[in-house]
């Protein structure tokens, strides 16, 4: 999309190439205050020239396009449309502050949060994925300054030893304004740039000579109210919070926690090796999601035990049937598990995938006895290896196949007999919050 309103620019059949080129301004003071987020001075300068530029397209818009017939009627809508808008109404009188006062007043504030399971990492999920909302939100928490308050605020809890022990603490800095403090300053922006794009997109399809390939759903071309201007995001714009946010461990401070990930790219190669190895690659016909996709990778899984190789942890991301993306993980405790299970709900909501299957060798272990405590598979004595294939959508419905194994001490794999397992997964927790709030966050059609 954003390859278009440049290309269009210089086609030399669009109705308003300044727009455009404005609107990739926009995009540029966007990137380089994110690169300057840490730096007051830098962030401010390329903040204020990026309000600026969000009003140039609108100005340039009418300047090069008044004088076409029915661009008044066609307009009008979209005008409305904005002042209805908070977030454009508070962009229009914060441009019009930098030019006629001066710069606007910005505070840096800092939240910290504790996450020590993955309720909490749901909560971080749930909250981020307000940015794909049409409003951008602010949910209130207390400022803390420093990993040492946020241990001693924690002390007075009493919280377990073992609970802390896996903690870990997420310090996010945010830039707001005063006056519109209910926002993340690049969310707003971004905001803004993808209702601009639609806007100017929009003028291409109505006046264009030429009628550009948008490579758009048509259900996102009519009505300014059928529209949903956050799906016109660059992917780059969607979520800021790597940039913005610091993980430590609680009981050492250590910043390394996360894991391992490592997007894996489809390699024919590969893929021949793999179909010497474990037999011809799986047909999967007419998959209309992500839980269609659980048998088959469950009897390529059994192939690949047999074989003697271990099986990695791999998150096979969808839309509908599609797969989109192929993720392997890695986790060393459940700390990093806790800030994986963030990373992959992000990258979920940030490609568009509406399901997940995963697949793992996990423990399996006893249930407690009434009245007993429950002690995780991993530590009991006599636990048992599984490959679990597991697949939700966004829906919520659930799949998934558990099939028990072994080992013997001269390599051979004993298979058991599979289970069917379709309860919810923890680690999806955060996953499953992101896709809610993403539902609530969406517009209802013709709203």
């Amino acid at each position: 999309m954003h390859e278009h309103l440049i290309g269009c620019a210089a086609s030399g059949t669009c109705p308003s190439p300044t727009a455009h080129l404005r609107l990739d301004e926009v995009h540029t003071f966007w990137h380089r205050c994110l690169d300057n987020y840490q730096e007051p001075n830098l962030f401010r300068t390329d903040l204020n020239a990026g309000i600026q530029a969000i009003r140039n397209v609108t100005f340039a818009l009418q300047k090069e396009m008044r004088h076409i017939e029915g661009f008044t009627e066609w307009y009008t809508p979209w005008r409305d449309a904005m002042t209805r808008t908070p977030v454009l109404k508070w962009l229009v009188q914060a441009r019009n502050q930098i030019v006629k006062e001066g710069d606007l007043v910005t505070h840096s504030r800092l939240r910290a949060r504790l996450v020590f399971d993955y309720y909490a990492a749901a909560a971080i999920a749930e909250e981020r994925a307000h940015e794909f909302a049409l409003e951008p939100i602010e949910i209130e928490s207390e400022v803390l300054a420093s990993l040492e308050e946020v241990r001693a605020n924690v002390e007075e809890l009493r919280l377990p030893d073992a609970v802390l022990a896996d903690g870990i603490v997420v310090l996010e800095r945010r830039w707001v304004a005063e006056g519109f403090p209910a926002s993340e300053l690049l969310n707003a922006i971004a905001y803004a740039f993808s209702f601009l794009a639609s806007l100017v997109l929009d003028a291409d399809v109505q006046f264009s000579a030429t009628r550009p390939d948008l490579e758009l759903d048509p259900d996102t071309i009519g009505t300014v109210g059928c529209r949903y201007p956050a799906a016109l995001r660059p992917p780059c714009m969607v979520s800021t919070h790597r940039a913005r946010t610091a993980s430590f461990r609680y009981v050492d401070g250590d910043s390394n926690v996360g894991g391992f990930t490592s997007a894996i790219e489809f390699d024919p190669e590969a893929l021949k090796a793999a179909a010497g190895k474990y037999g011809p690659p799986m047909q999967v016909i007419g998959a209309r999601s992500a839980l269609d996709y659980v048998k088959p990778y469950a009897a390529l899984g059994e192939q690949i035990l047999r074989s003697g190789e271990d099986h990695g942890w791999f998150h096979f991301f969808y839309r509908g049937g599609e797969r989109l993306h192929t993720e392997f993980v890695a986790a060393r405790d459940r700390a990093d598990k806790f800030a994986l299970s963030q990373q992959l709900a992000e990258l979920a909501i940030r490609i568009g995938a509406d399901g997940v299957l995963q697949v793992a060798e996990v423990w399996i272990g006893r249930l407690p006895e009434e009245g007993q405590a429950l002690i995780p598979p991993a530590l009991q004595p006599d636990r048992t290896e599984a490959l679990q294939i597991y697949a939700e959508i966004s829906s919520g419905e659930t799949r998934g196949l558990i099939i028990p194994f072994s080992r013997s001490a001269f390599g051979g794999v004993q298979i058991g007999e599979t289970i069917e397992e379709s309860h919810p997964s923890n680690f999806l927790l955060p996953l499953r919050a992101a896709w809610r709030a993403g539902r609530r966050g969406a517009p209802e059609a013709g709203s």
